[in-house]
């Protein structure tokens, strides 16, 4: 059952989560009174945190509801009144699908004691519970740690207690919940508990698979898609609880997974609750080290990191408009930890999240407790609030899109290996690594590969660009916007993706696809007779590129693996890269840093008002051993782009730049051409700055 067909309008996001600047606050700190929780309170409003996360004890097992409200709620209530009367919002953390119980003995009762039915099943049988320390850091010996089916009559208690705790009268504003997944930490590839199977074929009208991991069986592909559908609507359905009582309820969904392939093995994938109204989501971007966070991080490594940023505000917009067409339907809100060690590092990674679009969720890592410097945190929250509308509520102006499809990561991974980050050689005196097989990296991955090798050829180019995700768009987001959609290695979609894909191009799209095997599979990894491409091009083969004109657009195949080969390898020169040629002269892009120039600085473009907002992020620093070395930067505007209208044609008016560093905005020069075609401004950046022409 499909969670959310696209709709044809949404509902405006409140500001409040649009412009969330994000902080944890344990409600039971310190004695837990309204005196200490008054102190947390004050603290967070003074470091500019807008929206605070109550971090209570709701992960707890409570036998009944009274319990749960005396126990769990009472002092959230106490503390999300309080917030509310600073002028801060809250949203509660509740596990969705992990309840921790303290077993000190035998007869101990537990979620998974009373109910032991109830709880998750992998493939290979075992339940998924476990006791005691060294499976995951936040349970102790003498803890149990279930994980119900999502299915079981757990959703029933857990919906139930949504709606207590939504209930208007406890002023809280919205839920978190965290780890909607199938727990894969015990064993893998839940749900085969009898709840589980039942809804599957309630759902599909199939018998569940064989309990075997078989790829090569279209019940098991069935499955796997399923999965995703099925969490999706468990959290849509916890949405819903919330709204039941509280209209004005949100709720932002903790996912980890971004863009990467564990999705397809724990199941969660945010791109399915793309649509669904009231529903967000806050991303937790994992750094390389929990000893260390991005400090030891190499430049791609940090190129993967803001490829994971950029999936949340993809995944967040629904139609984006460009300046001269501002159809800019009004996008979710998304949020994202941004885990730092020291100072500068956290600093960077700061800058490539709110870069991105996404609302700064600052913690020190390994934890979320508290930020890594209280100043630096104040200084940054509220630079990012002078400057809210500049970064988290204007429009993309770029003209190129990346093509994010779940479907070709299931089917062309199966989840062999994570791709997280590049570097899996573990630096000298860091305890903590993401991975040390090798099989881990991103350039390990055929379908993340080339998709994260497309992220890096933009970004290390400055290709202004932004992310499109699977399975839910529609032609709303396409047009007018982009010139040119990129899809890495598209070698699974359904026949509703590849029609809007394809009218799009008819209408003036230039679809560029690279991959062996384009289109030959649907959206549950059967294969099809022949390529989608096929009624419109011969595809390429080997190393070729087939070109055809389509319409008043073009379909490119470039056969091979063209953006994993420069993924891994970037001597060539620009001007010697055909295919990044070919992307720019498609897109037209007309904001840019002259090739090859500062290939460490991130560049970003957006629009807001009569307003360009260019967001530079400089991770030149970022070469294994973190430091920050300021650069000059020369940002080329082109108004020779006939794609523009008025009056965004013409030299501008002013232009000013924007950091941490000054208060205020501080005026710059604009340099015009000879001709005027062209004009240039150039600052230097430390961390991040914006430049904004004002025309």
């Amino acid at each position: 059952m499909e969670p959310n067909p696209p709709p044809a309008t949404r509902t405006a996001s409140p500001s409040w989560a649009q412009y969330a600047r994000v902080a944890d606050g344990n409600p039971e700190e310190g004695a837990g009174t309204t005196a200490s929780q008054t102190t947390t309170i004050t603290k967070l409003s003074t470091a500019n945190v807008s929206v605070i996360e109550i971090d209570g004890s709701l992960s707890s097992y409570y036998t009944t509801d009274a319990a749960f409200l005396s126990d769990g709620v009472a002092p959230i209530k106490s503390f999300a009144q309080i917030a509310r009367s600073k002028g801060l919002k809250t949203v509660v953390y509740y596990p969705a699908l992990e309840v921790i119980s303290d077993v000190p003995n035998a007869t101990s009762r537990s979620l998974c004691r009373d109910y032991p039915d109830w709880v998750q099943v992998a493939v290979d049988g075992t339940k998924n519970v476990f006791e005691g320390s060294g499976v995951v850091f936040w349970v102790e010996n003498g803890q149990e740690s279930c994980w119900p089916s999502p299915n079981s009559p757990w959703k029933d208690m857990f919906y139930r207690r949504i709606a207590l705790l939504a209930n208007p009268a406890n002023q809280i504003d919205g839920l978190w919940p965290d780890v909607p997944i199938y727990f894969d930490g015990v064993s893998e590839y839940a749900d085969f508990s009898t709840w589980g199977k039942q809804a599957f074929t309630n759902d599909t009208g199939l018998a569940p698979p064989a309990a075997a991991i078989n790829w090569s069986n279209p019940t098991w592909r069935r499955w796997i898609v399923w999965r995703h559908e099925n969490l999706a609507n468990f959290l849509i359905g916890a949405h819903e609880a919330g709204r039941s009582v509280n209209p004005s309820w949100q709720t932002v969904v903790e996912i980890v997974t971004c863009d990467y392939n564990d999705a397809t093995k724990i199941g969660l994938d945010g791109a399915y609750l793309k649509n669904v109204e009231g529903v967000s989501v806050v991303w937790e971007v994992d750094a390389m080290s929990d000893t260390n966070a991005m400090r030891s991080a190499k430049a791609d490594d940090w190129l993967m990191m803001y490829a994971m940023y950029k999936v949340g505000p993809g995944l967040a917009a629904l139609g984006r408009g460009c300046v001269a067409l501002p159809i800019y339907v009004s996008s979710k809100p998304s949020w994202a930890f941004d885990y730092g060690k020291q100072t500068d590092d956290a600093q960077a990674t700061l800058a490539l999240a709110v870069t991105a679009g996404n609302s700064p969720y600052e913690v020190k890592i390994p934890t979320k407790e508290a930020g890594v410097n209280d100043t630096m945190r104040g200084q940054w929250y509220s630079w990012i609030g002078a400057n809210e509308k500049r970064l988290l509520g204007s429009r993309s102006v770029a003209r190129l899109a990346v093509y994010h499809s779940s479907a070709s990561r299931d089917f062309t991974e199966m989840a062999a290996g994570s791709g997280i980050y590049m570097t899996t050689t573990k630096p000298s005196g860091v305890s903590e690594w993401w991975c040390t097989d090798s099989t881990c990296s991103t350039k390990a991955q055929a379908y993340l590969g080339e998709y994260r090798g497309a992220v890096k050829a933009l970004a290390r180019n400055h290709f202004p660009f932004d992310t499109l995700t699977s399975p839910y768009f529609s032609l709303s987001e396409l047009l007018p916007t982009y010139t040119t959609v990129i899809a890495p290695n598209l070698v699974a979609a359904s026949d509703s993706e590849a029609a809007v894909l394809f009218e799009w191009v008819n209408k003036g799209g230039n679809l560029l696809v690279t991959g062996a095997q384009p289109l030959t599979k649907n959206e549950y990894g059967d294969a099809r007779s022949q390529s989608l491409l096929s009624p419109y091009l011969t595809p390429a083969t080997g190393s070729g590129v087939v070109i055809a004109n389509v319409g008043k657009g073009s379909i490119i195949h470039y056969a091979g693996s063209p953006f994993k080969t420069y993924l891994t390898n970037t001597t060539l020169p620009f001007q010697q890269n055909t295919l990044l040629n070919h992307i720019l002269a498609l897109s037209r892009t007309w904001v840019r840093i002259p090739a090859q120039n500062q290939p460490g600085v991130i560049l970003d473009v957006k629009a807001v008002g009569n307003e360009i907002v260019v967001s530079l992020v400089n991770l030149s620093g970022g070469t294994g051993s973190f430091t920050i070395s300021p650069v000059d930067v020369t940002v080329q505007f082109d108004t020779r782009q006939r794609n523009l209208e008025s009056p965004f044609l013409s030299v501008p008016a002013s232009a000013v730049a924007s950091s941490t560093e000054v208060k205020g905005d501080v005026t710059v020069s604009v340099v015009p051409d000879t001709d005027g075609s062209t004009f240039s401004v150039t600052v230097r950046v430390e961390v991040m700055k914006l430049i904004v022409v004002k025309f």
